[in-house]
């Protein structure tokens, strides 16, 4: 009988040798999925922090496309109307009648960018008007009776394109 008990102790002892070898490649396992779904985790978290940083640039470049209203008037390439170098605008080229407008220097962040100026077009924002307009936009024409023409006209919608 004593030996029947030690058979079944020793086989006791191999089924829990064995159980206990089972049990450590589970968690050996465990440990490899927890691995993978750590990294996997750790690109999620990149994917949403790049994708927060597209939104954040995307809502600024909305905001920056809303409708301003501003007063509209029309100038020439005259030294009476422009500095000392009517020829030369302030991002130093030579202007472009139908393409360039001035704005006043409360939309100085607007030179070199497009606008959109309802009834007149896409235009470049390339020269600034004189400090003491304010919410104006400038549209280069060819002539003096043109702009007199044309005059001034007030609560225009103009959209910033970039």
């Amino acid at each position: 009988m004593h030996k029947q008990a030690n058979k079944e102790i020793q086989m006791l002892r191999k089924f829990l040798m064995f159980a206990i070898i089972i049990i450590n490649l589970f968690l050996v396992y465990l440990s490899l999925q927890l691995v993978k779904e750590d990294k996997i985790i750790k690109e999620l978290r990149q994917e949403n922090l790049r994708l927060q940083a597209e939104n954040k640039l995307l809502t600024r470049k909305l905001k920056a496309l809303t409708v301003r209203k501003v007063t509209v008037t029309f100038y020439t390439l005259s030294k009476s109307e422009c500095n000392n170098t009517p020829y030369i605008n302030a991002l130093g080229r030579k202007p472009v009648i139908g393409r360039d407008v001035a704005v006043s220097r409360d939309s100085i962040y607007l030179l070199g960018k497009y606008v959109y100026i309802e009834g007149f077009g896409v235009r470049k924002v390339t020269d600034l008007m004189n400090p003491r307009f304010k919410n104006r936009v400038d549209i280069l024409v060819s002539s003096k009776k043109q702009a007199r023409r044309l005059g001034k006209i007030k609560n225009v919608k103009m959209i910033v394109l970039y």
